[in-house]
């Protein structure tokens, strides 16, 4: 049974309250108790933590015969984002994480404005559901504020190049599959900005046109913080 989410209510803001106070506590806890090593390891281990949790919701749904690769497997950008970042902050390349600071970002933002969950409320894909895209936003921002991974111009066209190449992928796989990972075949019953942008697939054609001002969006305010730095220097 599809849940929609009244925006601005109980269940929707819980769980963005909770995370936010638990991010800012983590971030605050690295930057003033830990030392570089430290927190590094500290990132290492949350995404570890987060990418558990993606594998063991799999898991669970194969034991209990509920799992379906229609919907079920982590090919969602957060979920794939959440089940790869031990790789990403292990290998230590900040291109990389800066093309996966735009990824969840952009989408996490808009998963957590405009919920689309496809259960009861406090069931596992509701805990699934916020656990993963507020997860890949503290993740991101630990790299932001701690180790001071900061995007930059180059980055966002990066983020939106390599991300064409995700889509064509999940484009095929949507094909063989007759899935609707992405959204690319059919778009969420909840509100989102893919509805401003026509019927299929004019939505997918008008995404790639919208990514760019959206993701310059977030890259904004490193561009003034770069500018006020470059001007007391």
């Amino acid at each position: 049974m599809f849940l929609q989410i009244e925006i601005g209510g109980f269940l929707h803001e819980m769980p963005i309250i909770i995370a936010f106070i638990l991010g800012v506590s983590i971030i605050l806890f690295a930057k003033k108790v830990l030392n570089s090593k430290q927190q590094f390891g500290l990132l290492l281990f949350l995404s570890l933590c987060l990418s558990l949790f993606v594998i063991g919701v799999i898991v669970y749904l194969l034991f209990t015969n509920n799992f379906d690769i229609k919907t079920d497997l982590p090919l969602y950008l957060s979920s794939f984002s959440a089940l790869i970042f031990p790789i990403i902050v292990f290998l230590n390349k900040p291109l990389l994480f800066r093309i996966f600071y735009f990824w969840c970002l952009a989408w996490g933002v808009q998963a957590i404005s405009t919920p689309d969950i496809l259960d009861s409320y406090l069931s596992l894909e509701y805990f699934r559901y916020w656990i993963v895209h507020l997860g890949t936003i503290m993740i991101v921002l630990y790299g932001v504020f701690v180790l001071k991974i900061y995007p930059n111009f180059n980055s966002v066209f990066l983020s939106i190049l390599a991300l064409q190449g995700y889509i064509l992928i999940i484009l095929l796989i949507n094909e063989i599959l007759d899935s609707n990972y992405m959204y690319l075949s059919v778009k969420p019953e909840s509100v989102t900005v893919l509805d401003y942008l026509g019927p299929w697939p004019y939505y997918i054609l008008g995404l790639q046109l919208f990514l760019i001002p959206y993701f310059l969006l977030f890259y904004l305010p490193f561009y003034f913080y770069n500018n006020k730095a470059n001007s007391i220097s």
